[in-house]
């Protein structure tokens, strides 16, 4: 990866600070690239920059050290980490490093590592000196009381001669002179390593301080009084009694060795050092400790780093704790680094009792196996990755889509696999219950014989569902654009019906067409088209969709329906005239039978016999009755045969002039009619006033013993007017009340009841004309109520 650090503001913020740093330091992303190195990084590895950002981590470090499992275990738990590494320069040598990382979250919220390198071959090979220089210096010494006893007993019983003793001191000059230079070398050495050394003789409670001991402590040889209490209160007063209770109790239990971490106060500045002791006793040939040996190696800085990086790495976990989605890390053995905090509820288990176990701990073995398996090809590919799992889970059973992902060491080594996770449980029901839809949705088209488009005006796409090609007798998959669903629309109406779609699409209308198709099978087929258009946030038009359905059985029941009723028409028409010139020309032979039956009556009355006048009494009154019906007949005819004029009728002025006509048999009869307030409507007064005598009149006529109560009254409704004629009558029988509107169907004989049975009949041919219905509800004994309706 190119170094492109000038773009990035987390290393603009802090590049002085970075270039000023004599340690090597490296920015990388969470996926091991490095996006930014230091100049001290350049001098430390003898790559350029943008080299070392090319190879990044796994270019640049020893994968076979041991190690480089434990900083990254260490990573994974804490966030941070620190140790010692083998690390690779450009001309292939490996030298030790101490490296500290730790995790940060730059401006933009980005997750990096922030990697600190200093290389201790110095140091190193310093301890390794130090080591071997306190290993002469006790070789000399022991070398040394060799040789002063020697030469001691020697002088005592042998009496050597001066050359012999001379040439004994020259040696012995020699060998002070080595521990000198030996010396010197240490402490060279142990101010580079931060390290110095101290020797207590407990005996005499002399305490002897190397020169970078009194660095550490920040004091100076004369202002330290070289004791053991002097070297207490140089502790940090919290650290004081750790301190002394660890060598105390190592003297009191024999303990050889001991080691301790405290902290120093500098006397001169007040400064709180961190301090890494380690402790050996010397004992006397009786056993008996006499001397106590000892490193002090300040650890300051190390531990500055290590809390920068536990920081960092408790900052990684909890951004992966704030993710929804369920997050592992694994080794690639299968074993549990970390999770996040949705895995941890989803599981039921805590981060902590997971780590070091594997799925076979914690899930069936079969479920187990298969998520093996799963992260295996991971590591076999090398690739991310992603794969839909399912599990059981405390809430119940969960299907997830888990992408999958090798994690590499700085030597592009695999060393475990990483998984984030997304719920897709009810995006699967979803899917599910979709398919069932589209399933409904296909058996709803075959069976309805319709089916849907859509069309990208855009691209002029055009997509056919399989249903609405069959429709066309086509092969689905055969209509791809536009172009060829125009092929297949009649030339007489693809104009027309492509000027009404636009204009309505133009007004953000839905519209609803019909037209001819030319069918494969050569035939003209009848489509209805029913859609709207989908507009983007400028109101340009992206789709048309629609639904089709064949139409042709309708329209040819239509036109059948069509001639039916024109032929109907015809007929009814005829049948009106008929009627009228029948009814109309009967009336004059009829008047003409009651007249000459009325004078043959008067004039032989006294001459005939009884049979012979109530025969012709017979005959009168049935030629009445007949010349009723034919009137009667008449006014039927004439309710639609001629020429009515419609206009505002006040319904209070109808009820006037009913109640005015039926005068004589509301007297008669005593009958109360009551009404609520009616309305004013369109339509043909006479009528109407003929419309409620009939009514009125019937309700009269059937009355019951009791004396006839009629209501009238007129509800509006929400686009006509509901009346009801309501009486106290003899009523209705339920079997009776589908006859009750047939033309001359009488319920009663004459003697019972007057009339021609047609009263109703005309009614419902009033109502009838301007569109409305009637009829009727009662019970027998109970009254009736007639109902109709208005448009208005």
């Amino acid at each position: 990866m190119s170094n492109n650090s000038n773009s990035n503001p987390t290393v603009e913020s802090y590049k002085l600070i970075f270039e000023s740093s004599l340690d090597a330091i490296l920015l990388t992303h969470p996926d091991g690239t490095i996006f930014y190195a230091n100049s001290s990084a350049e001098e430390l590895y003898g790559y350029t920059q943008q080299e070392i950002c090319d190879l990044g981590r796994s270019g640049i470090a020893d994968t076979n050290d041991p190690n480089l499992q434990v900083i990254l275990d260490e990573m994974a738990r804490l966030d941070r980490s620190k140790g010692e590494l083998t690390l690779i320069k450009k001309d292939g040598s490996k030298f030790p490093a101490e490296v500290s990382t730790s995790i940060f979250k730059d401006e933009n919220g980005n997750i990096n590592t922030f990697m600190t390198i200093r290389d201790i071959s110095q140091c190193k090979r310093n301890e390794k000196q130090a080591k071997e220089l306190l290993e002469s210096e006790q070789q000399l010494v022991e070398e040394l009381q060799a040789s002063n006893e020697e030469l001691q007993s020697v002088t005592e019983e042998l009496h050597v001669s001066n050359e012999e003793l001379q040439h004994q001191r020259e040696g012995l000059v020699k060998v002070n002179q080595a521990l000198l230079e030996s010396e010197e070398r240490k402490d060279r050495s142990q101010e580079i390593a931060h390290l110095g050394s101290w020797e207590l003789d407990i005996l005499k409670n002399k305490l002897f301080w190397s020169d970078e001991v009194y660095r550490i402590f920040g004091l100076k040889p004369q202002e330290f009084d070289a004791t053991y209490e002097a070297f207490l209160k140089a502790i940090h007063p919290d650290d004081r009694e750790a301190v002394d209770e660890a060598y105390t109790s190592s003297l009191h239990e024999g303990v050889d060795t001991y080691e301790i971490e405290h902290r120093v106060v500098r006397r001169s500045t007040g400064e709180i050092r961190i301090v890494h002791e380690k402790c050996e006793h010397l004992r006397d040939s009786s056993g008996r400790i006499v001397r106590s040996l000892g490193m002090v190696h300040d650890i300051t800085e190390r531990k500055k780093v290590e809390e920068s990086l536990n920081q960092s790495q408790k900052l990684l976990q909890d951004i992966i704790n704030g993710f929804p989605s369920p997050i592992f890390v694994k080794d690639i053995e299968g074993r549990f680094l970390t999770v996040n905090n949705k895995f941890e509820e989803l599981l039921g288990v805590k981060n902590k009792e997971l780590k070091g176990k594997t799925d076979y701990d914690i899930i069936t073995k079969e479920l187990a196996e298969y998520y093996r398996a799963n992260d295996q090809k991971v590591l076999e590919e090398g690739k991310a990755i992603s794969i839909e799992e399912e599990a059981d889970l405390i809430d119940g059973h969960h299907t997830f889509i888990a992408n999958k992902f090798p994690i590499y060491d700085n030597n592009s080594q695999a060393y475990g696999i990483g998984s984030v996770s997304t719920d897709i449980t009810e995006l699967k029901k979803t899917e599910e219950i979709l398919k069932e839809s589209e399933e409904r949705l296909r058996l709803a088209q075959s069976l309805g014989n319709v089916g849907i488009w859509d069309w990208n005006t855009i691209t002029d796409e055009l997509h056919f569902t399989p249903e609405l090609e069959l429709l066309y007798g086509l092969i689905p998959g055969t209509i791809k654009t536009y172009q060829d669903w125009r092929q297949l629309t009649h030339p007489d109406d693809i104009e027309k019906i492509e000027a009404e779609r636009d204009e309505k699409i133009a007004n953000h209308e839905a519209f609803d067409l019909q037209f001819r198709i030319l069918h494969k099978s050569g035939q003209i087929h009848w489509l209805s088209a029913k859609g709207g258009a989908i507009y983007n946030d400028e109101g340009d038009i992206l789709r048309v969709l629609g639904i089709n359905s064949d139409i042709t059985d309708r329209i040819n029941r239509e036109e059948e329906l069509k001639i039916f009723m024109n032929e109907l028409e015809r007929s009814n028409k005829e049948l009106e005239q008929f009627a009228y010139i029948t009814s109309h020309d009967l009336r004059e032979p009829l008047r003409m039978i009651i007249s000459f039956l009325q004078l043959l009556e008067r004039r032989y009355k006294d001459q005939l016999d009884e049979d012979a006048n109530e025969f012709i009494g017979f005959a009168v009154d049935g030629a009445k009755r007949l010349d009723a019906m034919t009137n009667d007949l008449l006014q039927y005819s004439k309710i639609t045969s001629e020429k009515r004029e419609v206009k505002p009728v006040n319904f209070e002025n109808v009820m006037e002039h009913a109640l005015t006509n039926l005068k004589v048999p509301i007297e008669e009869n005593n009958a109360i009619i009551t009404h609520d307030p009616l309305p004013t409507i369109n339509g043909d007064e006479q009528l109407k006033v003929q419309l409620f005598q009939n009514l009125i009149g019937n309700a009269i006529k059937y009355r019951s013993q009791e004396t006839p109560k009629i209501h009238i009254s007129a509800t509006k409704e929400k686009n006509q007017y509901l009346f009801s004629i309501n009486d106290n009558g003899i009523g209705i029988s339920q079997e009776h009340l589908k006859k009750i509107f047939t033309i001359f169907q009488r319920l009663h004989t004459q003697e019972q009841y007057e009339g021609t049975g047609i009263g109703l009949a005309i009614a419902q041919k009033i109502v009838h004309q301007r569109g409305g219905q009637i009829w009727a509800e009662s019970e027998l004994g109970e009254g009736s109520t007639f109902y109709f309706t208005i448009p208005y």
